[in-house]
């Protein structure tokens, strides 16, 4: 093996012959750039230019690339934070992986038509980047992160030549407005263009036929949705957050989903509402509404659940700010995790008596809520359930239910009083923390154990009744300092 240090002469600083030597070449690969200089020159006999040989060259600015080179490596440029420009030559075929991952100073790119492929990672969190140009009929596909965290980049045309979209390929590329999809891609990717806050409308080509999980997660400015007739798969919350959405548009000849009547994105072998928006209305025709289908749709004062729906998924109607009124049918079974979180304006709500349980942080900070209704049918308060409900008064706890779990009820300032029926057996930690309004509780014989922080921060409360006796007190799994400060009747 061939091995050549080289140096080049120049009337700049650049590499100079009295400089320390610049490049270590073997067999025409450039293995590493040893120079410190801000402008570089690559020797012409170098054919590829190998893994990490400019990584973390943090001086270096600007780059001459001969057009021997046919290969930039993995890593080749990556972490070179002060790199602006480059020219890449017609020569290049291959761009590898994280080629040039977090130049954060590199503004602008034009990849010649001879490049075929693109590694994962090209150009990942290259964060001013505003402009870069790949050529049609070159490049087959824009692989996973290729322009994750390119947060300047405010449009892109993807070539004709591509036919899938890789996964996180546009992720948190937040000034992104506008983006072409060409007909000819089939696959868009996980999450490709989750975080894309600016990007107002996309049109999804006749022959895309899935769309990843996440895709477009967080794109809070996309106002509208048309799902073509090619589409036979979309995955887990594929519009998640984009609390813009005004329309949905299901082609009528897809044989896999339909909604457009109604403004929302139905699943026809499920009957499962998959993605909602602010003027969705919910037909009969629908059994499940999916995880997050409606998460922060804030402008839905009223929603009418229809008596197919036998399931509401978690968080269905997380943020939905302005709801202040919602009809849940006796078919439903359960309240899931999340499923009224942080919806602020919900004043009151019935649960009907088939519901069995309401779930974590189902209720969380419904600060509006005044008054709830809960069926004998209920059997366990799960954790942070009513958290942060400050307009809550007073509740009463069915007999049916067995648990109250950790924060149930914490931080639910204007509770005054709470019994708990003689069926509970165990009050999760910090369950009634931080209700500073509250100055009596019942306790009946029947819980065994009490969560410590259990009364943490309840001010206004001197006395715990107690309805069993001193000796079955005694027995009950608890931290001394659950109880201490707080007087206990016991039942005599």
């Amino acid at each position: 093996m061939s091995k050549e240090i080289y140096s080049k002469s120049s009337s700049l600083s650049q590499c100079e012959a009295t400089a320390s030597d610049c490049y270590d070449i073997r067999d025409g690969v450039l293995v590493k750039y040893i120079g410190k200089d801000a402008y570089a020159f690559i020797p012409d006999s170098v054919t590829i230019i190998g893994q990490s040989a400019f990584s973390c060259c943090k001086s270096l600015t600007s780059i001459v690339i001969p057009d021997s080179v046919t290969s930039i490596g993995a890593e080749a440029f990556s972490c070179c934070e002060s790199l602006a420009s480059i020219v890449i030559p017609n020569s290049i075929s291959d761009i590898g992986k994280s080629a040039f991952s977090c130049c954060k100073s590199l503004t602008s790119i034009v990849i010649p038509d001879s490049v075929k492929n693109i590694g994962d990672r090209a150009f990942f969190c290259c964060e001013s980047l505003v402009s870069i140009v790949i050529p049609d009929y070159s490049v087959t596909s824009i692989c996973d992160q290729a322009f994750y965290g390119c947060s300047s980049l405010t449009s892109f045309n993807i070539p004709y030549s591509v036919t899938s979209i890789g996964e996180r390929s546009f992720f948190g590329c937040s000034s992104l407005t506008s983006i072409n999809i060409p007909s000819s891609v089939t696959h868009i990717g996980k999450e490709a263009f989750d975080r894309c806050k600016s990007l107002t409308s996309i049109a999804i080509p006749d022959s895309v036929t899935s769309i990843g999980d996440y895709a477009f997660e967080n794109c809070l400015s996309l106002t509208s949705i048309v799902i073509p007739a090619s589409v036979t798969n979309i995955g887990y919350l594929a519009f998640y957050c984009c609390h813009s959405i005004a329309s949905i548009t299901v082609h009528e000849n897809n044989k896999f989903y339909y909604g457009s009547k109604w403004n929302c994105i139905i699943e026809r072998k499920t009957n499962k509402l998959i993605a909602g928006c602010n003027n969705s209305v919910i037909p009969a025709s629908v059994e499940r509404i999916d995880d997050y289908a409606f998460c922060r749709c804030e402008s839905i004062p009223v929603m009418s659940i229809p008596e197919s729906v036998i399931s509401i998924g978690v968080g269905a109607f997380d943020g939905c700010s302005s709801l202040k009124s919602i009809t849940i049918p006796g078919s439903v079974k359960c309240i899931d995790d999340e499923t009224f979180y942080r919806c602020t304006s919900l004043a009151a709500i019935a649960i009907p008596a088939s519901v069995k349980s309401i779930g974590r942080a189902a209720f969380y900070d419904c600060s509006s809520l005044t008054a709830i209704s809960m069926p004998a049918s209920v059997q366990s308060i799960e954790d942070s359930a009513f958290y942060g409900c400050k307009s809550l008064t007073s509740i009463i706890i069915p007999s049916s239910v067995e648990s109250i779990g950790e924060w149930a009820f914490a931080n639910c300032s204007a509770l005054t009083s709470i019994t708990i029926p003689d069926s509970v057996e165990s009050i999760g930690e910090y369950a009634f923390a931080g209700c500073f309004s509250l100055t009596s509780i019942t306790i009946p014989d029947s819980v065994t154990s009490i969560g410590e922080g259990a009364f943490k921060g309840c001010s206004s409360l001197e006395t715990i009744y107690y309805q069993g006796s001193e000796a079955l007190w005694e027995e009950i799994e608890m931290d001394d300092s659950t109880i201490e400060g707080y007087e206990i009747i016991f039942n005599t």
